[in-house]
């Protein structure tokens, strides 16, 4: 069975708390980028503000053929854009781009006592190549408006150019969300653990377990 034909049938059979790719920005940014990438010289790629999702076998389907770009997720009203990989992920990127898996409902109560997230940071976090500076604050969580999330990041030479694997850096994370359930990015989130896991497969479950990720929702 071919990558494409596997990941059609991850699409098909996503469930909500599935992953998904999610970009985001708290600012508006401007980057090189082409519409198909097929000769033509770089124009302005403008992107708003704000988060844009696609389940992650949609996403895998409509990524860049050229491994040295990142096609960027956009909304149906603006042109298609696929910008070079090492500036998208470069110390100064002014994007983020995550395979997200965000729990259904908040938090329990146990898990918020057991963690303790006390310090966070305003809006989802950014990728590790971009903390540099970072202040963390004193925070309290409001559970109701939090979810419990495995984010795992991308890079110039892993996902998305490559599936989810063992050398996906990964992270656990309370991310804010609206009440419908999207990116809140004026507040705050809280990391959960200090250490980095890897997502080992992109099976039915990240290789921590079902389990592990039950006892954290």
């Amino acid at each position: 069975m071919t990558s494409v034909v596997a990941l059609a049938l991850l699409a098909a059979a996503e469930a909500p708390d599935w992953f998904r790719a999610w970009q985001y920005t708290a600012k508006p940014a401007s980057l090189r980028g082409c519409s198909e990438c097929q000769g033509e010289p770089d124009d302005v790629c403008e992107v708003r503000a704000g988060a844009q999702g696609r389940p992650i076998g949609e996403y895998m389907q409509q990524r860049s053929t050229a491994p040295e770009r990142i096609k960027l997720l956009r909304s149906k009203a603006d042109p298609d854009c696929a910008v070079s990989a090492a500036a998208f992920f470069g110390a100064r990127g002014a994007l983020d781009l995550a395979a997200i898996r965000l729990a259904r409902a908040p938090p329990s109560a146990a898990l918020i006592e057991r963690f303790g997230p006390r310090s966070a940071v305003t809006g989802w976090p950014r990728a590790p190549q971009n903390r540099k500076g970072l202040q963390m604050a004193a925070a309290l969580p409001d559970r109701v408006g939090l979810r419990t999330a495995l984010v795992c990041w991308g890079s110039e030479r892993g996902w998305p150019s490559a599936e989810l694997g063992a050398g996906t850096v990964c992270e656990w994370w309370l991310l804010p969300v609206t009440a419908e359930g999207e990116p809140d990015l004026a507040r705050s989130s809280f990391p959960l653990s200090r250490n980095s896991v890897s997502v080992i497969r992109a099976g039915p479950a990240p290789s921590i377990g079902a389990r592990r990720w039950r006892n954290r929702s």
